[in-house]
C-alpha cells in the first residue's frame, strides 16, 4: 500500500514533469521569434530575414496593413511571409528546435495561417507545414485548413516519435504552394513518453519513502 506522502509525491512528481515538457513555445521556449516580432517594421513593410529562421527565396517578415488583414496580426504586429511565384525561388521558412527526440515523445506543431485580403493578382494555393527529424521528414499538414481572404486561422500536426526518429533534433518548415501565406505565432508543445512520467513517479515516491526512513 502507498502511504498519502507517497501518492502526493507521485502525482506531484508526473505534475512536474509534464508542467515541464509539456510546454509550448515562447519566453521560454522552443520556437525561437515564434510571432515574427524581433524585427521592428513599419506599417505595410517587409524584410527578407526573420531572426531564429533560416530563410531560403522569398520569405521573411512583414507588418501587414488593414488592407491586407483587417483585423491585424494575430500576435502583435507582425507575421511571417513565404511566397512562391512571380518567377522569384520559392519562399522557407525553417528552424531547427532545441527538441532532440525520444522514442515516445509527441511533438504538436500549432501556427496561425493567414490568407491576404489585397493580393489578387497572385492567388492563393494553400501552404505546407512539416516536422523533420533532422533530415528525415516525418509529418506535414497540405493545406487542411482554409482562411477566407483577410483572416487567419489555426493549422497543427502531431508526431509520436519512433526508434528511427529517436535523438534527432526536431525541425519546423512552414511553405506556400503558390501566391503569398502568412505564418503566425507557431507554437510547439512536447508531450514526453510515457516512460518518462513512469520514471519521475517512481522517483517522487522513492524520494518520499527515503524521508520517512
Amino acid at each position: 500500500m502507498f502511504s498519502s506522502c507517497e501518492l502526493r509525491a507521485a502525482l506531484l512528481g508526473s505534475s512536474i514533469l509534464l508542467a515541464s515538457l509539456a510546454t509550448h513555445a515562447g519566453a521560454d521556449g522552443f520556437v525561437l521569434n515564434s510571432g515574427f516580432e524581433d524585427d521592428v517594421l513599419t506599417l505595410d513593410t517587409w524584410v527578407y530575414r526573420a531572426h531564429g529562421w533560416v530563410i531560403t527565396g522569398d520569405a521573411g517578415t512583414f507588418r501587414p496593413p488593414a488592407e491586407a488583414y483587417p483585423g491585424g496580426a494575430p500576435l502583435g504586429t507582425n507575421v511571417g511571409f513565404v511566397q512562391s511565384g512571380w518567377g522569384r525561388p520559392t519562399g522557407v521558412l525553417e528552424q531547427t528546435t532545441s527538441v532532440i527526440l525520444e522514442t515516445g515523445m509527441t511533438a504538436h506543431l500549432e501556427a496561425t495561417i493567414g490568407r491576404r485580403l489585397d493580393n489578387p493578382l497572385l492567388p492563393w494555393g494553400g501552404y505546407v507545414m512539416s516536422l523533420f527529424a533532422g533530415d528525415t521528414l516525418l509529418c506535414q499538414d497540405v493545406t487542411t485548413v482554409h482562411p477566407a481572404a483577410g483572416s487567419f486561422v489555426l493549422a497543427s500536426l502531431s508526431y509520436t516519435v519512433d526508434t528511427e526518429a529517436a535523438g534527432a533534433p526536431l525541425r519546423i518548415r512552414l511553405e506556400s504552394l503558390y501566391g503569398q501565406t502568412n505564418f503566425d505565432d507557431v507554437r510547439l508543445i512536447i508531450t514526453p513518453a510515457p516512460s518518462a512520467v513512469a520514471a519521475m513517479c517512481l522517483a517522487a515516491v522513492y524520494g518520499c519513502r527515503r524521508k520517512r526512513e
